[in-house]
């Protein structure tokens, strides 16, 4: 709930306030909540508190997501072969996946999505056998 916390703490205000425009719907006259209005106000309250949640976490692009797109498009845009290994990568891709720890996801990501196809290890690219190499899958 911590993407809609400020929505989850009046969680229970909202909850009175909608069990009291129910109750007034029925009838202008009524002067006190039932409880079976109170419990169908707490759950369109838990609806709507489950709603904001879920909108708030479908607009959130994960970390891990925005690095893969981050070295997607570098490879895209800045690199001229159809290969790459991890070194180069590690060398020369952008700043914030020059860590083996922090390129592990992105990676794993592109190969799971087909942007990425990796290679044998020991597969010789740039004159050199590699322990880990991908090709670039065109788009």
């Amino acid at each position: 709930m911590a993407h809609v916390r400020a929505y989850a703490s009046k969680a229970c205000e909202q909850a009175a306030r909608i069990a009291g425009v129910l109750t007034l719907w029925e009838s202008l006259e009524t002067v006190q909540v039932t409880a079976q209005t109170m419990e169908l106000g707490i759950s369109l309250a838990r609806f709507y508190l489950g709603e904001a949640r879920r909108l708030a976490e479908a607009g959130q692009v994960s970390e891990e997501t925005a690095k893969a797109e981050r070295l997607r498009k570098w490879l895209g845009e800045s690199w001229p072969h159809e290969e790459i290994t991890l070194r180069e990568i590690l060398q020369l891709g952008p700043n914030l996946l020059r860590d083996a720890k922090a390129l592990r996801g992105p990676l794993s990501m592109l190969v799971k999505t087909g942007h990425l196809h990796q290679l044998e290890a020991g597969t010789v690219i740039r004159g050199s056998a590699r322990r880990e190499a991908y090709r670039i899958v065109g788009e």
